[in-house]
């Protein structure tokens, strides 16, 4: 996920998973400008592994399976 609201304000970066349909879990954020995008999603892995084990994250083909009434923009 990202955060760019305000716009004057450094972007966030928020690395997490699903967990099931609606249903997300945050398991890290970064600023932008600081983040080294590869590492942080090899972390994330490490840490959903530490936290659940052997149950893997929700996995869909398309935004529609992750989220309930999703509208594109």
């Amino acid at each position: 996920l990202r955060v760019v609201y305000p716009e004057d304000s450094d972007g966030i970066r928020v690395i997490g998973a699903f967990a099931d349909r609606d249903t997300f879990i945050a398991l890290d954020w970064h600023l932008r400008e600081k983040m080294i995008f590869d590492e942080e999603v090899k972390e994330a892995h490490q840490r959903w592994r530490d936290l659940f084990g052997e149950i893997a994250p929700f996995h869909g083909k398309q935004l529609d399976d992750y989220l309930t009434n999703y509208r594109s923009a």
